[in-house]
């Protein structure tokens, strides 16, 4: 009976911390796009650090942070110079019990709208 209970109390216990690790990064994720689209001086670097800065559990790596601005298409537009900023994390997440290599990629991206042109390109 241990034998069962054992890895399936293991098995909540890595989901839980993948869900968990999927809503902190989301909303770095969007705290970062939120960021990017209100200051219309920001450069991806400073983006991408107060996008990790957003976070500390789990601690993520700002290479795996990518910052892209691009122009806006959607159908909501003053006719000014407008883009469409986006912020895209990709974070390992090790697992308790391993499974297909131990190790889950939790990939998240936000977008927001800026009614300034982009500020720089990555």
């Amino acid at each position: 009976m241990m034998a069962f209970l054992v890895p399936l109390l293991i098995g909540l216990v890595d989901a839980s911390r993948l869900i968990f690790t999927r809503m902190a990064v989301q909303d770095a994720a969007e705290q970062g796009a939120l960021y990017y689209a209100f200051e219309p001086g920001a450069d991806p670097a400073e983006v991408r650090a107060r996008t990790v800065a957003a976070t500390t559990s789990p601690r993520l790596d700002p290479a795996n942070v990518t910052v892209a601005c691009g122009p806006y298409t959607g159908e909501f537009t003053d006719g000014g110079d407008e883009a469409t900023v986006s912020v895209s994390i990709h974070h390992d997440v090790d697992l308790l019990l391993p499974v297909s290599g131990g190790a889950v990629t939790v990939s998240v991206e936000a977008s927001a709208h800026a009614t300034h042109a982009c500020p720089s390109t990555d």
